[in-house]
């Protein structure tokens, strides 16, 4: 999580990022999420994402953290999120949007607008 310690508010590629649920029955019974990740840029890019799995309340009852490196313009990358949590528990995993990110440095980054705040 070291690579997400020093993002504030929604991170800078929230746009790049989706999540697609996946049933327990084809995880072997662990909560799993896959994240895609897109880069619309123009340039290879480096993404870190925290994923938050909630219980039926909204608490946070596990978080993990994915990513990929050097993902080339256009491409995506689809890596899973697991949850340690029973899977007798009701989780929800949280939108990535609070925490996605573009790791590249800011003169490395070719857009301005839209996807880095």
């Amino acid at each position: 999580m070291a690579a997400l310690g020093s993002v504030s508010g929604s991170g800078n590629a929230t746009a790049d990022v989706t999540l697609t649920g996946v049933p327990l029955s084809t995880s072997g019974g662990l909560h799993a999420v896959i994240v895609n990740i897109t880069n619309r840029g123009s340039a290879e890019a480096s993404y870190a994402v925290k994923i938050d799995f909630n219980d039926t309340s909204g608490k946070t009852v596990d978080t993990a953290v994915v990513g990929t490196q050097n993902l080339a313009p256009g491409r995506t990358a689809t890596p899973v999120a697991f949850s340690r949590q029973s899977s007798s528990e009701t989780l929800v995993p949280r939108s990535p949007r609070p925490s996605a990110t573009d790791t590249r440095p800011p003169a490395a980054r070719s857009r301005a607008a839209g996807r880095y705040r």
